[in-house]
C-alpha cells in the first residue's frame, strides 16, 4: 500500500496526461503536510470539506498538480469547482478527475484536441439494482440476455463509460445529462462504442 497522497504515476496516454495519487482509507481529516504543495485557495476549499469528500478533493487536486507539472507548468492555475463540481482550470486544458477508495486520477488534455472525460468505478460490490436507473431499455435487454456472471460487469462498464461521456460533454452543454441520453454498446470482441 502506498503512502497517503503519494504520487503513484504520471504518464502520457492516448488522450492526454494521466496522473494518479494514493488515497488513504477512512475518514480522518487530511494532515497539514499533505496540503503543502497546494495553493492557498485550494487548501481553504479542502479544509471546508470533511470525511471522504476532503480526502478525495485533496487527492484529485494533487493528481492535477502532478500532471500539470509533468507538462512543464510548475505553478498551474488554481483548479476551481464549477456548479456541478466539475474541475475548471486554465482555458487551454480539458481536465477530468475521478476517484475511488484508494486512488485519485486526473486526466489533462489540450482543449484544442477536444474535451476529455474520466471515470473510475468498481469497488468489488455487485450493485445490479442500479441497472434500471443507468441503462436505457435496449441496454437493459442486452444485459439481461447475458449469462448472470456477465451482467454486473456490463452494467458497471456502461455506467463508467456514461459518466466519462457526461464529463467530456459538460463543457459544451452546461446542463445535467441523464443516463438515458447516451447508449453504450459492446460488440462481440469487447469493443465499446
Amino acid at each position: 500500500m502506498a503512502d497517503p497522497f503519494s504520487l503513484l504515476f504520471v504518464r502520457p496516454c492516448a488522450f492526454g496526461t494521466l496522473s494518479a495519487v494514493a488515497l488513504p482509507s477512512g475518514f480522518e481529516p487530511v494532515a497539514a503536510q499533505h496540503f503543502e504543495l497546494l495553493d492557498a485557495d485550494t487548501v481553504t476549499t479542502a479544509r471546508a470539506l470533511s470525511g471522504r469528500r476532503q480526502i478525495e478533493f485533496t487527492g484529485g487536486r494533487l493528481a492535477y498538480l502532478h500532471a500539470m507539472r509533468s507538462l512543464g507548468h510548475q505553478q498551474p492555475a488554481t483548479l476551481r469547482s464549477g456548479e456541478r463540481r466539475e474541475p475548471i482550470g486554465a482555458p487551454a486544458f480539458s481536465i477530468s478527475i475521478s476517484h475511488k477508495e484508494h486512488i485519485a486520477l486526473c486526466l489533462i488534455a489540450d482543449v484544442n484536441s477536444g474535451h476529455v472525460g474520466l471515470d473510475l468505478e468498481g469497488d468489488g460490490r455487485n450493485r445490479m439494482r442500479i441497472a434500471e436507473r443507468v441503462l436505457r431499455e435496449e441496454e437493459l435487454a442486452e444485459v439481461k440476455a447475458l449469462p448472470e456472471g456477465e451482467q454486473w460487469p456490463r452494467v458497471l462498464l456502461a455506467f463508467t463509460v456514461k459518466e466519462a461521456i457526461y464529463k467530456a460533454i459538460h463543457p459544451y452543454l452546461h446542463r445535467f445529462v441523464g443516463f438515458d441520453e447516451a447508449r453504450v454498446s459492446v460488440d462481440s470482441s469487447g469493443r465499446v462504442s
